[in-house]
């Protein structure tokens, strides 16, 4: 194979520490961790990150395609338990890999033909896709039930909210009297593909671990969205421990902040003695401020005495609006350039604790349907306000120009939502919606438009990594 105009076998390439055998052919094999973990760990990977991903994403779909055929034919009958460890370990790998195998191999100088193999990827991961938006809105299967059952612990009869983080994963760390400081980190848009890749490359990757297992959590877990899983509602819902229709009603029911200090009281954590609003949270956002002020803000919130500080990494908009088309891409950049500095400056911390989360997902789209049917301005009289992937009605009227693929939630009470919208509109496909304008309306629907966003109906979208960590000196 010829790598960026040299031959492979003349590469500084390490040799794969496995043997390649005829147990590679069980999926469970563990022969297949040892050659994923070695291309992870891949010497030369920097240099020749294309060929390296590549090699990756062919090996998980190799993997993989098996079982999501194989777990297509039992969908029916999973509840929140299986399809949680169905989408974690089987959908979201094969399906961000499939992109991926297509991203990397068009990069490469002599192209590499993966048609086949990420076709047959995808048609498997549709069909499980398809299957969770209709798992998810069922109200005696999915989010409502959840809601109604919010008085049970969360991972016992329902899976983790984002409402449960403060709850069920800081509370219990800020009652530890073990541990000095607890930090919340919020990730914008942070899909759990994307968060296994900042694990396993920056924070976790072995022999050079910034943090360790709070044993006493568990090192991991998963959390489904509200919906739409946008940040308005996913990111509030966190800091608030409530859902949007509850926090919605309180005073500064849209201030992050005073968010958290409203949900540490409901906790009964007491925080007016120990919690500074103004000095314990930071929202790092380029929008807001340049960078140089925004580390500088963040170094101080880092060395600054306190029991518990929120932080949110708002960087995922951003690089998506530089043009950068692959999440894992993005995932790397901000990570690297931003957040990493910061986080090892956290681990070096004694007696610390981390909470790492993300507020939703994020999800590919490749077409775009122009909405002009309805009243959208913002003004007196509007019908529907448009958000990339999800429709807010806010009358009785529907578009009639909208995609086919979408799952309608009405009424909104039973999800969590305020009184204010009449029912909310979600894509399940690969669709966005669009606004109109002098070159676009509907009557060009859909276009072909490619990009990554949040808001509709997707694993991807709704589901979250919630991970707990100690630094050094902590039990």
């Amino acid at each position: 194979m010829v790598v960026n105009g040299e031959r492979a076998d003349t590469l500084p390439l390490e040799k794969a520490p496995c043997k390649l055998t005829d147990a590679l052919e069980t999926p469970d094999a563990p022969e297949w961790e040892e050659l994923l973990e070695a291309l992870r760990r891949h010497q030369a990977r920097e240099q020749y990150e294309d060929h390296v991903s590549l090699l990756e994403a062919m090996v998980t779909i190799h993997r993989l395609t098996d079982k999501a055929e194989a777990a297509v034919k039992n969908l029916a009958s999973l509840d929140w338990k299986a399809w949680l460890a169905l989408v974690d370990s089987v959908y979201l790998p094969l399906s961000t890999m499939a992109l991926e195998a297509e991203r990397r191999s068009s990069q490469l100088p002599e192209k590499v033909n993966v048609f086949r193999i990420t076709q047959r990827a995808k048609k498997a991961c549709d069909s499980i896709r398809i299957a969770w938006a209709d798992f998810y809105v069922q109200p005696n299967r999915g989010l409502p039930k959840w809601l109604n059952e919010r008085k049970f612990a969360a991972g016992t009869c329902r899976p983790w909210l984002n409402s449960d983080v403060m709850e069920s994963a800081v509370k219990p760390l800020l009652q530890d009297s073990e541990i000095k400081q607890v930090y919340l980190l919020v990730f914008d848009g942070m899909s759990v593909a994307n968060w296994t890749l900042l694990r396993d490359r920056f924070l976790m990757m072995p022999g050079r671990e910034l943090f360790r297992p709070y044993q006493s959590l568990g090192p991991e877990f998963r959390a489904c969205t509200y919906l739409p899983s946008i940040t308005e509602y996913c990111r509030q819902a966190i800091f608030a421990g409530a859902p949007p229709a509850e926090f919605r009603s309180w005073s500064y029911g849209t201030s992050e902040p005073h968010l958290l200090e409203r949900c540490l009281d409901n906790l009964g954590l007491s925080p007016a003695s120990w919690w500074d609003r103004d000095k314990s949270y930071l929202c790092y956002n380029e929008k807001d401020a340049n960078a140089d002020t925004l580390n500088r803000k963040m170094r101080d919130l880092v060395d600054a005495p306190g029991r518990f500080k929120a932080v949110v990494f708002n960087l995922q908009d951003r690089l998506l609006q530089k043009g950068m088309s692959s999440l894992q891409e993005i995932m790397l950049a901000y990570v690297k350039e931003v957040a990493l500095p910061h986080l090892r400056r956290i681990a070096a911390q004694d007696k610390t604790a981390v909470v790492i989360t993300a507020d939703h997902g994020f999800t590919w789209y490749n077409t775009q349907y122009v909405i002009d049917d309805l009243k959208s301005d913002s003004g007196p009289g509007r019908d529907v306000f448009i958000h990339n992937r999800c429709l807010e009605y806010k009358t009785t009227n529907r578009t009639a120009v909208g995609p086919v693929d979408v799952k309608r939630i009405e009424p909104v009470a039973d999800y969590g939502l305020p009184s204010s919208h009449d029912a909310v509109e979600l894509p399940f496909g690969h669709d966005s919606y669009g606004w109109p304008g002098a070159k676009q309306t509907s009557t060009g629907n859909p276009y072909k438009v490619q990009g990554n966003d949040h808001g509709g109906l997707t694993p991807e979208e709704t589901v979250i990594p919630v991970a707990v960590y100690i630094t050094r000196g902590a039990k």
